[in-house]
Order: structure tokens, then C-alpha cells, then sequence
């Protein structure tokens, strides 16, 4: 860290690096959908959402947990304002990626769109 960036700056550098990779996975989320590629592509909406509240966390926390529970991830505040959708998003972590234990993933449009709008919140969180 140099003379002139103090902590909080560095934290926010590192927030909004994990929010341009959560920004990333949701890009592809969308090309995978496009795709027929349901798997994949609601795996990386969790993905999304997993990185945009590890990038909440550090500011907050100034380190964030490891874990890929979006419950446990989220803020009060997040889980007031999108908890359902993290429930929706849990269990498509690994339903998705391994056979046998695949789950119903219903409405992936709608998904998709509230996810992009926990993201657009996140991130005005982290502009605050």
C-alpha cells in the first residue's frame, strides 16, 4: 500500500475487482443461456452473485468468508432485500455440476434478471 492510498481505498480497489469478475460471470451466464446451456449458465449466476457479496464483505468486513453459501455471504441488509433469490440460487451450486443430484431450476429468465438487479445493487452499495 503506498503513502497516499490508505486502507479503505485499497479495500474498495479489491471490491471492485471481485465486482468486475462477478460482472464477468454473469456476462457468461447470459451466453450460456442464450446457448441452451442451462447448466452452465445458472451455475454462473450463483457465481455472480457469490463474487459481488465477497466484494460487499470486503468493504464491509475487510476480508470476506469462504464459503459459497449465498446466505451465509450476504448482508443483513442483502438478505432483506434478496434473500429469496439466494435460497432460489443455493442448491444450483452443486445441482448443477454433478450428475445424479441435479435439481428443478425453474425460471431462468426471471433468475437472470434478479440477479442482474442484486448486482446493480451491490454495486451502489459499494459507490455509497
Amino acid at each position: 500500500m503506498s503513502g497516499e492510498e490508505t486502507l479503505d481505498e485499497e479495500l474498495l480497489v479489491k471490491a471492485f475487482e471481485w465486482l468486475e469478475k462477478a460482472k464477468s460471470d454473469f456476462d457468461d451466464a447470459e451466453y450460456n443461456l442464450k446457448d441452451d446451456r442451462e447448466d452452465t449458465g445458472a451455475f454462473l449466476l450463483h457465481q455472480a452473485c457469490e463474487k459481488a457479496l465477497k466484494a460487499l464483505q470486503i468493504v464491509e468486513k475487510e476480508g470476506y468468508d469462504y464459503s459459497h453459501d449465498l446466505l451465509e455471504l450476504a448482508s443483513d441488509e442483502a438478505l432483506n432485500e434478496f434473500g429469496e433469490l439466494f435460497k432460489k440460487l443455493n442448491p444450483v451450486y452443486v445441482g448443477t455440476r454433478y450428475p445424479g443430484i441435479e435439481g428443478e431450476i425453474e425460471n431462468l429468465d426471471e433468475l437472470k434478471s434478479q440477479v442482474g438487479e442484486a448486482l446493480e445493487w451491490i454495486e451502489k452499495q459499494l459507490n455509497q
